[in-house]
């Protein structure tokens, strides 16, 4: 049993490799706690852009549109395809693909959802769809080379569809100017696999710390050796709903129970939402007559009909779905929203 068994840790993402990075505090509350924490309004405005820019590439309709919203992910839908051939669909592609990477035999894998690809003969495209508020969050084109997500998505597809390079596309949206940038560089599968190197170091370096924390008490809550709380933490620009637990101002205890009265304050009935989500996908993935969009549409009006019997008013999805996506999701999150059903984040 490898310590990840032990921290039932079943899968990595490089989201979460990522959180471990800038805050290992953050990353244990989040991923080995499972504190709870709401859904943040740039993670569903960013799930809506890509859910509209799906469609698009998919060509399948979409209801109950926002007007803003949509504008913007029709551009970024059309610069995508201004770096496709013309008959793009005809050739080798996937769309929001979901997949799974083991680096090493002794490390979970890493789970990921590839937002565009295309193969046309030797030419492997790989295109991410980012949103944005400010230009300074925004990748520049030498950082594509160096960016750890899009060099486990070359690793993949290099490997699978057996090329030695391909292109990283970033299809920049700016929530706030409304532009739409696309940047890209060609990327060798060699310089991928040095890239690689890094993301099974930074698994190492999740492997040290969980062996320590094991083995100064079961009940171990991290503290960050940092100034003045948090003002060097990363997660505390914008807010952090752990940081008073860092300030010892609550515990963890107080924590969950702030949020469950919270809850309970509005009236909230709150069920998690994954395993009924694999009970609807179980059922409905048994029915090979239906294409992959009409499935996933079948799935969502199951589950929230099921979700309206009982009343629910609020459900808690795995983080991995608010910051990878999950393409059988994808309509179920929009009818969730359009019902006012509420979603929480538990990180898995």
């Amino acid at each position: 049993m490898t310590i990840f068994d032990t921290f039932n840790i079943k899968h990595l993402s490089i989201s979460q490799i990522k959180s471990f990075e800038r805050n290992p505090v953050y990353w244990y509350f989040s991923y080995i706690l499972k504190l709870p924490q709401k859904e943040s309004e740039a993670l569903r405005y960013g799930k809506t852009i890509h859910s509209y820019i799906e469609s698009l590439l998919s060509k399948k309709s979409i209801d109950n549109v926002d007007p803003e919203i949509i504008l913007l992910a029709v551009h970024a839908y059309e610069a995508a395809i201004s770096e496709l051939p013309e008959q793009w669909q005809e050739l080798e592609h996937g769309i929001e693909e979901m997949f799974i990477f083991q680096t090493r035999p002794e490390y979970p894998p890493i789970k990921g959802i590839i937002d565009l690809w295309i193969k046309d003969g030797d030419t492997l495209k790989i295109i991410d769809h980012k949103t944005f508020k400010d230009k300074r969050y925004a990748l520049k084109s030498y950082d594509l080379y160096y960016d750890l997500q899009l060099a486990l998505y070359a690793c993949y597809l290099c490997h699978t569809k057996q090329t030695e390079s391909c292109e990283l596309w970033h299809n920049q949206i700016n929530k706030k100017t409304h532009a739409v940038e696309m940047l890209g560089v060609t990327s060798h599968q060699a310089c991928c696999q040095i890239l690689l190197k890094t993301i099974e170091h930074k698994i190492e370096e999740i492997e040290f710390y969980l062996t320590d924390i094991q083995h100064l008490r079961q009940e171990y809550i991290p503290r960050q050796v940092i100034y003045n709380k948090c003002k060097t933490c990363q997660y505390a620009f914008g807010g952090c709903p752990y940081k008073e637990i860092c300030q010892n101002k609550i515990t963890i205890e107080q924590y969950k129970e702030r949020l469950k009265e919270t809850m309970e304050c509005n009236n909230e009935k709150i069920v998690a939402l994954a395993p009924i989500m694999k009970k609807a996908k179980d059922f409905h993935n048994e029915n090979q007559n239906l294409n992959k969009f009409d499935r996933r549409e079948k799935i969502a009006n199951s589950v929230i009909t099921g979700l309206e019997k009982y009343e629910v008013t609020a459900v808690t999805i795995p983080q991995f779905l608010t910051v990878a996506g999950d393409p059988d999701y994808t309509p179920l999150l929009t009818a969730l929203k359009e019902k006012n059903i509420k979603i929480y984040v538990e990180i898995l």
